[in-house]
């Protein structure tokens, strides 16, 4: 399977993206280390996993339109938590 580059993928989400929903507001919930401890809601909700470094933060926020909702680090490893937003 050919590496594809996540700066490409995420452009193709965004128009994909577009076209399907349209993210209103967007705010940081809570940081937690355990599952039980999710907040519990009845909304879709969508979860993003990657290796360290790879953007998941970027991402975020760029679907959101905000500039530093998802915190951005450029030491791998740092987030070790489950972030609700």
């Amino acid at each position: 399977m050919a590496k594809r580059n996540p700066f490409e993928c995420a452009l193709a989400f965004k128009r994909i993206h577009k076209t399907i929903m349209k993210i209103n507001t967007a705010e940081f919930i809570v940081s937690n280390s355990e599952v039980e401890k999710c907040p519990k809601d009845f909304l879709p909700e969508y979860a993003f996993i990657g290796r360290s470094n790879v953007g998941k933060s970027s991402l975020i926020n760029m679907l959101t339109n905000h500039k530093n909702l998802a915190k951005t680090s450029g030491r791998p490893g740092k987030t070790q938590l489950i972030n609700h937003f």
